[in-house]
């Protein structure tokens, strides 16, 4: 698979769980950059995220055209080395990533391989965030992936079913995911990825 820094010249990314505001917002932009696209309402005017929005809970790939790239925001974008003709969406479990890339040989003929390499993007800073859990956390999880219900979790860590939900809804927050089983999926992901050999 083709690495991003292979594909395009310059990319960035953000990461949402709740929609593009600057609050739920995170970003690889410079932090000027965000404040500013904020600021100016380019979040209204943004051909990027009405496409990431057009295509909410799906994975779409798109070159912008010469016209949708003559505006403020380009011209803004530019100053900060935030502008792009690519255009990229990923969603994992009301996670969405929309990625913006330089390449001006690309075409919406030949994305697939940028496609690619954006979920595997998104995948990775998912599983990144698996770092911040604290160990309580991450036992729940061990005890879900071995596919013990909440009430026999319940009762091996000696907490309510509430906190058990409690701890749920933490982790989700922490990675940025809203379904719990996606968040068990990602930690079981990252967990056996160094194990499974290719043999």
């Amino acid at each position: 698979m083709a690495r991003l820094s292979n594909l395009f010249s310059n990319y960035g990314h953000t990461i949402s769980t709740q929609g593009a505001t600057k609050e739920c917002v995170t970003s690889t932009y410079a932090p000027e950059w965000v404040d500013t696209y904020f600021a100016h309402g380019f979040d209204r005017i943004d051909p990027v995220f009405r496409f990431a929005a057009h295509n909410r809970r799906r994975t779409a790939a798109a070159a912008l055209t010469p016209d949708e790239m003559q505006s403020p925001l380009f011209e803004a974008a530019a100053e900060y080395g935030a502008d792009s003709n690519i255009m990229i969406t990923d969603y994992i479990g009301g996670s969405t990533m929309v990625l913006g890339g330089v390449n001006p040989e690309l075409s919406n003929r030949n994305l697939s391989e940028a496609v690619q390499a954006c979920k595997s993007l998104h995948r990775r800073v998912l599983m990144d965030r698996l770092h911040s859990l604290s160990d309580k956390q991450v036992d729940l999880l061990e005890l879900v992936e071995m596919g013990w219900r909440d009430a026999e979790i319940s009762f091996e860590l000696g907490v309510s079913p509430s906190a058990i939900a409690q701890r749920k809804r933490a982790i989700c927050n922490a990675l940025g995911v809203t379904s719990f089983s996606v968040a068990a999926q990602i930690y079981s992901a990252d967990k056996w990825a160094g194990l499974i050999c290719d043999c």
